[in-house]
């Protein structure tokens, strides 16, 4: 039974306490359990079509000085507009007409090319979509059919103005398109690359990267090949890695570093699923040279560790952006392999024992430095790098310095302080609340005078149960008839704290399993 708390005859509790309980955690030396949810990667704006279907890759657009995301759901595309990363919009949403838990973009000049794959009705081959009028429109404008109706993914040597389209069903295992005509593609050769290198069929290409007709690609068991697609009448493989040199796993995509020499290789399943660092100086004979891997919750799940997954690499400069799944976008530094920042865009992971949740792509590359990120779960996030902090000292929804951004930094057990900064002023939370996943402290001096209010739909906290938040020396409020301002399973600290519920609600909704105390000079009212 949920208890609502309604204290209009109750003005001022002093040092009254409900119940106090201690909750703990499991840690390892140097981490804390759970990890912070960012780590000097930072949110600006989240956007999720309400849906029950999953979300999947995503590719960005630029033109006349705005940016776009493209994003796949289940049954659609979305092109946001991401100019303003603290406000993305949705300016075109296309029906394909099928359910595909996988579509693919790129982009060439100002045309989107799409693909689907593994699922029902994905018959649409490579569909073209003009660009050039948005933010108004997308229209189709051609769609290729003839040599399949199906594949996995698509990649665009830009230079040499060719689209490859691999991980199709059948004997061929890759087409080639010459866009000269972006519009109407023609096609270049289409090729069994069985019948060229293994005579056996399981060179089925999963993820290709091209870069001056020359293909790295992911053959999933057989292993990481490299293809040179120079003439038509004489593709050929350069040189070759076996999934052996990949702990037996399956080489899933890859991404070249700046000058070729060396690549990025994740393999998403099988043996011990990671990234490792391959040098093709030497293409002929390319030597795999390193492997990383980094869970964020390992003091939770040693047991599955090897399901910790990465999906798709991206490489800009020295860093490598990954879309990791469970543990949302993670970035390596190239130089020392080790974690530059993160952000985990499914923080309700708590362990890897389920399959394939969480971050499906990340793009770094859009002009203004923007990265884009595509959730499975949760859709559309942009994020920026900057330092992670808990003093809190702007009164935006998100982004550097908010609230939103100190608590996902704080570590288990951590503070998170509203400054000075901020005295006298007000945290306006509209539909966007905040779940406590971790242990924290939310404080500021009473004499500062700050106020966070809820006008949405949703509570300003939600604590999930067995995590504590300790609440100090501010004021919570709800503006809103929908909602109340806290929403308490865990265990819920309020100390030296007004709580105002002024819309007819309760101030506090303390549910079966959620355990309240309140001391020092406390006033909750309605």
């Amino acid at each position: 039974m949920d208890i609502n708390i309604h204290t209009s005859n109750l003005r001022r509790i002093i040092c009254f306490s409900l119940f106090i309980a201690l909750s703990c955690c499991l840690e390892l030396e140097g981490q804390s359990c759970p990890p912070p949810q960012s780590d000097d990667l930072i949110v600006l704006d989240h956007m999720d079509h309400p849906s029950t279907s999953a979300f999947s890759d995503l590719w960005g657009y630029a033109s006349g000085g705005k940016e776009y995301a493209i994003i796949g759901r289940r049954d659609s595309i979305f092109i946001e507009d991401v100019t303003d990363p603290y406000k993305i919009q949705t300016v075109v949403s296309i029906w394909q007409g099928d359910i595909s838990t996988w579509r693919d973009f790129k982009v060439y000049g100002d045309y989107l090319y799409s693909i689907t794959d593994n699922g029902t009705n994905t018959f649409h081959g490579v569909v073209i979509y003009d660009l050039s009028n948005l933010p108004l429109s997308a229209p189709q404008v051609n769609s290729l059919t003839t040599e399949f109706g199906r594949c996995h993914n698509i990649f665009i040597d830009e230079a040499n103005a060719r689209l490859y389209a691999v991980g199709m069903p059948g004997a061929m295992d890759i087409c080639v398109y010459e866009l000269t005509d972006p519009a109407n593609p023609t096609l270049w050769g289409c090729y069994d690359l069985d019948t060229i290198s293994s005579g056996t069929n399981t060179l089925y290409i999963h993820d290709i990267f091209v870069k001056d007709n020359i293909a790295y690609c992911g053959h999933g068991y057989s292993g990481y090949f490299i293809w040179d697609m120079n003439d038509k009448n004489n593709v050929d493989v350069i040189g070759s890695l076996p999934s052996s040199f990949f702990d037996g796993g399956y080489v899933h995509s890859s991404w070249n570093f700046d000058n070729d020499d060396k690549a990025v290789v994740a393999t998403e399943i099988g043996g011990n699923p990671g990234i490792y660092i391959v040098d093709q100086s030497v293409p002929t004979a390319p030597v795999k040279i390193a492997q990383w891997k980094q869970p964020l919750h390992q003091c939770q799940d040693a047991g599955n560790l090897d399901r910790k997954r990465p999906h798709n690499p991206y490489v800009l400069g020295n860093k490598a952006y990954i879309s990791f799944y469970h543990d949302g976008v993670q970035v390596l530094d190239l130089n020392t392999l080790t974690l530059d920042s993160y952000y985990d865009t499914y923080p309700e992971n708590d362990d890897y024992s389920s399959g394939f949740p969480g971050c499906w792509g990340v793009y770094p590359y859009l002009p203004s430095g923007t990265i884009i990120a595509s959730d499975r779960s949760h859709g559309l996030f942009t994020l920026i790098p900057g330092a992670c902090n808990t003093l809190v000292a702007v009164t935006d929804a998100r982004g550097p310095g908010t609230l939103d951004a100190g608590i996902a930094c704080a570590e288990d057990g951590g503070t998170v302080t509203l400054s000075g900064f901020i005295s006298g002023q007000t945290i306006n939370f509209q539909d966007i609340g905040q779940t406590i996943r971790r242990n924290l402290i939310i404080e500021a001096d009473p004499v500062d005078n700050i106020t966070l209010n809820a006008s949405g739909n949703n509570p300003i906290f939600h604590v999930l149960p067995g995590v504590s938040l300790t609440l100090r020396g501010f004021t919570i409020q709800s503006s809103s008839s929908s909602t109340q301002a806290i929403i308490n399973e865990g265990i819920l600290i309020l100390d030296d704290m007004t709580v105002i519920h002024n819309a007819g609600q309760d101030a506090i909704r303390n549910t079966s399993s959620g355990q309240m105390s309140v001391t020092g000079d406390c006033n909750i009212e309605n």
